[in-house]
């Protein structure tokens, strides 16, 4: 999902919820840091709206597309054939209902509940490169990406604060 393709979701996410902006504006006014707009840390429900928004408007059914170089044989008696294409089910895994509750429901602050107390270090963030959050890939290629994630999400958090 691209940056633009992001934000324009989020910013559409964000007027059809409006019930959303008070807790945003009042996240971002409370920083009195002008520093701490580049820090991704700071912001922990709008780094969760934005991760709730790109989880419901994933784009692409299938990731982490990948090419057999050679036949494969899984512990799980799995046979891939060499040229066998394999891929992930990302819009389903975002939908699942074992991974989230009521999935199909917007929840703004869903993985800001995920914060254990007291701790700075988040437990799921937006730009994260997880088995269950595939949004940017994974595995070698993801990592050739991820100093631009940051970059990215800076600048969505930047949008947000301008409309804000």
């Amino acid at each position: 999902m691209g940056w633009v393709q992001a934000a324009t979701f989020a910013l559409e996410d964000l007027c059809l919820h409006p019930e959303c902006i008070e807790p945003l504006r009042k996240e971002l006014h409370e920083s009195t840091d002008s520093a701490a707009v580049l820090d991704l840390e700071a912001f922990p429900l709008l780094d969760s709206f934005l991760k709730e928004s790109s989880r419901l408007s994933v784009s692409d059914a299938i990731s982490v597309r990948r090419k057999a170089l050679k036949d494969l044989d899984r512990f799980s008696g799995t046979h891939v054939n060499k040229g066998d294409w394999v891929c992930v089910a990302q819009r389903a895994i975002m939908h699942d209902s074992d991974r989230y509750a009521d999935p199909e429901t917007f929840d703004a602050f869903r993985f800001a509940r995920e914060r254990p107390n007291g701790q700075k270090q988040t437990a799921s963030r937006f730009t994260d490169a997880k088995p269950d959050w595939l949004i940017w890939g994974y595995g070698n290629t993801t990592w050739c990406a991820m100093p631009c994630l940051s970059f990215i999400h800076t600048r969505k958090y930047l949008l947000i604060c301008v409309i804000n």
